[in-house]
């Protein structure tokens, strides 16, 4: 079995070809297809966005975009909670 990012519509080996709408399953990020180990080899090494496992389906630059977006947004709030936690702990005790 293959998976294939769900940005592609369609695969296609020489003329044959496999598409979503024939998909085995599918997620949200992916579909699966089923094929010979010939074909499965060929897409593996062809198409960029496929995997023996969904979760090895590299990301798209949109994927990217958003993952590095979300982590800089960690990075902004975690260094936001350090800086009140150390502006907490050098006020005296009992706020004087």
């Amino acid at each position: 079995m293959i998976h294939v990012h769900t940005d592609n519509h369609e695969v296609a080996i020489s003329d044959h070809f496999h598409r979503q709408s024939d998909a085995v399953e599918r997620t949200d990020r992916t579909w699966v297809l089923r094929c010979t180990p010939g074909c499965e080899d060929r897409i593996l090494r062809d198409v960029e966005h496929s995997a023996t496992h969904a979760g090895g389906v590299p990301l798209t630059v949109a994927e990217m975009a958003i993952a590095e977006a979300a982590s800089e947004a960690s990075q902004r709030d975690v260094s936001r909670l350090a800086t009140a936690l150390n502006a907490l702990a050098v006020e005296p005790a009992g706020g004087r």
